[in-house]
């Protein structure tokens, strides 16, 4: 079997920073290091389950989509870097 992933947000205004020392608990409890973040608009439709972040030649897994300090305006998505 392959990851099959079509694209379906293109050209997406975003930013994206570095991540240390966040750590998250993983479908079957493995554990998952956060390497970058991802700050977005919340205007779109992001399921950390059915969705994955591709930037270049660069995919990364989502682990944490959260409200950017509660006030409803961008997503904070926490990523880990696939090899």
């Amino acid at each position: 079997m392959i990851d099959a992933w079509t694209v379906q947000y293109p050209n997406v205004k975003c930013r994206i920073d570095g991540a240390t020392g966040e750590v998250f608990l993983g479908e079957n409890k493995q554990v998952n290091y956060a390497t970058h973040i991802l700050f977005i608009e919340k205007k779109y439709n992001i399921d950390m389950h059915k969705n994955r972040i591709k930037m270049g030649s660069n995919i990364y897994n989502i682990l944490q989509i959260t409200d950017g300090g509660g006030h409803g305006h961008h997503f904070e998505i926490f990523l880990e870097k696939r090899n």
